[in-house]
């Protein structure tokens, strides 16, 4: 859908003259190349690391980041655990999701998801714990 031009604007169009006038012609244009439609860019994610291999009792950390694919918006991601519900160790804050310590309990794969304007994207991240 394009921008209207408000009414407002259309009665100082019809009042102006010469440099006024000109002045609105070239507003009118700029607020008609304006394109406010409403499709729906897709959501890029990238997960980072996509794989870790950590020994039991250390930390570990993956950062999960989600855009539109036009950048104009940044949608909040959350972390889920594939099977189950994410460990009690685990701390997901600001697209990172954070594991302290960690377990043999907790190698598997986790999922970073965003979600924006009825649309959604995942990216995985696997994490091999070793004793």
């Amino acid at each position: 859908m394009r921008l209207s031009i408000v009414v407002v604007a259309l009665c100082a169009a019809l009042l102006a003259t010469g440099a006024d006038a000109a002045r609105y012609r070239k507003y009118r244009q700029t607020y008609q190349d304006i394109d406010t439609s409403d499709e729906v860019s897709d959501i890029q994610i990238t997960v980072f690391p996509t794989e870790k291999e950590v020994r039991d009792g250390r930390d570990v950390s993956f950062d999960c980041r989600a855009r539109t694919s036009d950048n104009s918006v940044y949608p909040t991601t959350r972390w889920a655990r594939v099977g189950g519900p994410l460990p009690a160790s685990a701390h997901d804050s600001g697209g990172r999701l954070t594991l302290n310590p960690v377990s043999l309990a907790d190698a598997g794969t986790y999922i970073c998801v965003a979600e924006y304007n009825g649309q959604s994207a995942e990216a995985r991240a696997t994490l091999n714990v070793v004793s």
